[in-house]
């Protein structure tokens, strides 16, 4: 609705998403051109910034992305989410023929199981304790099966549906401790990968995960994160 007297790349009117991270452009991170790892990170939405919530927020525009205008906003609202699984998806080097688990199907999740299709994942599984998310995925059509891990062995049934193989790649997306009936999400994704399989880690946590790192040495896995 305004810009501010300097901003030239700029007008009133035009549509923008936002990189929400602000960064100090100094430290090593932020020179090896990788400011979300910034050692001084802030972003949009923290205490004492404005973010998407807000009625309105003042941004820089060096964060703002310029999109066309006839673009839909509810997909434009999307950005970061989606650069977030995106990421996600680049970090674990899926390819052609590839089968994922996605663990979680949150917003991220799902995004996450659509970039697995398109970057060539011929087989793509989720699993999901909310029906009305179980529902939603399959209504998208990017999964093959989702699998409720109340209901069923995680485990089990992904071996099940790989020949005992296990997944190539498999995406946290969840953040879950052990709770209840419920597994470490972490160690579970781990787990469900096949001997040198890719375990990528979005999710952030609440409380630490207790993980044999044999189950990582001994059957030469990749564990990686994604911010």
């Amino acid at each position: 609705v305004e810009v501010g007297s300097e901003v030239t790349s700029f007008a009133v009117d035009d549509v923008v998403t936002v990189n929400p991270v602000l960064s100090c452009s100094e430290c090593s991170a932020c020179r090896r051109g990788r400011p979300s790892l910034c050692e001084k990170l802030a972003y949009y939405g923290m205490i004492g910034v404005e973010g998407g919530h807000a009625e309105y927020a003042a941004v820089k525009a060096a964060n703002c992305v310029k999109l066309p205008k006839e673009a839909p906003l509810e997909y434009v609202a999307f950005g970061e989410p989606a650069g977030v699984a995106f990421h996600a998806i680049n970090q674990a080097g899926i390819g052609d023929g590839a089968t994922v688990a996605v663990i979680g199907g949150g917003p991220i999740g799902q995004l996450a199981a659509q970039y697995a299709r398109a970057a060539g994942a011929e087989r793509v599984f989720m699993t999901e304790i909310a029906p009305v998310r179980s529902a939603y995925a399959e209504k998208i059509g990017a999964v093959d099966s989702v699998l409720n891990p109340v209901d069923v062995d995680v485990l089990e049934a992904i071996l099940d549906l790989t020949n005992g193989a296990g997944v190539d790649y498999s995406i946290e997306c969840s953040g879950g401790n052990r709770s209840g009936l419920l597994q470490d999400t972490a160690s579970q994704a781990i787990e469900l990968t096949r001997p040198e399989g890719t375990t990528v880690i979005v999710g952030t946590f609440g409380a630490p995960s207790e993980l044999h790192f044999n189950n990582i040495v001994l059957l030469e896995r990749h564990v990686v994160g994604a911010w």
